[in-house]
C-alpha cells in the first residue's frame, strides 16, 4: 500500500510538472539575404570609403520580419525573424559589395588606421512585405554620400532615397527572402554606381544633391 501511494503521487507530481510546463513552443525560424557578389570593376578610383553603422526607422528596426496589410496596418511574423536586426545585416551586405567590386583603394569600417576621403550613412526606412497584390518584397533605404575635408571635416555629396520591389514567386517566407535579396542586389548596385560617378564628377558639380 505504501509503495502504491508513493507511485500514485509520484505520478500525480510529474503530472503536475508536465501541467505547469505547457505545450512546447514552436521554434522561431530565423533567415538572412544572400545573393551573388558583384563583378569587379574596371578600374579602382584611389580613394578609401568608409561605411558608417546604418540605422533603421522605427518600424524597421525589429528583427522580426514585417507584412503589411494595408495602407495603416503593419504587422510582424511571430515565428519568422532575421538573424540579426535588419541594418547590421543590410551594412554587412552593402560593405561586401563595395568592397568585392574593387572600384575603391579601400572600404572600411569602424576605427581604421586608413584616413576616408569619403563615408556612406543611410537608414533602413522599410523593410517588409506588401500584401495587397500578392506576395512583394518591399525595400526602401536612405543614403548620404559625405566627402572628407580637413577644413569644415565634412560635406555632403548626395541624399538619395533608394527602393526595389520584387515580386515573390511563391506564398511563403522562403520566397519571400529570395525576392528581398534580389531587392538588396539591385539597390545596392545602384547605390555603388552613383557613388563612383560622383567621386569620378568634377569638383563643382559635388554637392547636396536630392532623394529621388
Amino acid at each position: 500500500m505504501r509503495r502504491a501511494v508513493a507511485v500514485s503521487l509520484l505520478a500525480s507530481g510529474l503530472a503536475g510538472c508536465i501541467s505547469l510546463s505547457g505545450p512546447t513552443p514552436a521554434p522561431v525560424h530565423r533567415y538572412q539575404l544572400s545573393y551573388s557578389r558583384p563583378a569587379a570593376a574596371p578600374r579602382t578610383l584611389p580613394v578609401v570609403l568608409q561605411l558608417l553603422p546604418l540605422q533603421s526607422a522605427a518600424a524597421a528596426e525589429s528583427d522580426r520580419i514585417a507584412y503589411r496589410d494595408g495602407e495603416y496596418r503593419l504587422n510582424f511574423y511571430n515565428y519568422r525573424s532575421w538573424t540579426v536586426r535588419p541594418a547590421r545585416m543590410i551594412g554587412d551586405l552593402i560593405q561586401r559589395d563595395l568592397a568585392d567590386s574593387q572600384a575603391f583603394r579601400a572600404v572600411v569600417r569602424g576605427p581604421s588606421p586608413l584616413r576616408p576621403d569619403f563615408s556612406l550613412g543611410g537608414v533602413v526606412e522599410e523593410i517588409e512585405e506588401r500584401t495587397a497584390d500578392g506576395c512583394t518584397a518591399h525595400l526602401r533605404i536612405r543614403f548620404t554620400l559625405m566627402r572628407q575635408t580637413s577644413a569644415i571635416g565634412a560635406e555632403p555629396v548626395f541624399q538619395r532615397e533608394y527602393k526595389a520591389h520584387e515580386p515573390c514567386t511563391e506564398d511563403d517566407v522562403e520566397s519571400l527572402i529570395a525576392a528581398m535579396s534580389l531587392a538588396l542586389q539591385s539597390i545596392s548596385e545602384r547605390l555603388r554606381g552613383d557613388i563612383i560617378a560622383a567621386i569620378e564628377a568634377p569638383a563643382h558639380q559635388l554637392g547636396g544633391d536630392g532623394g529621388r
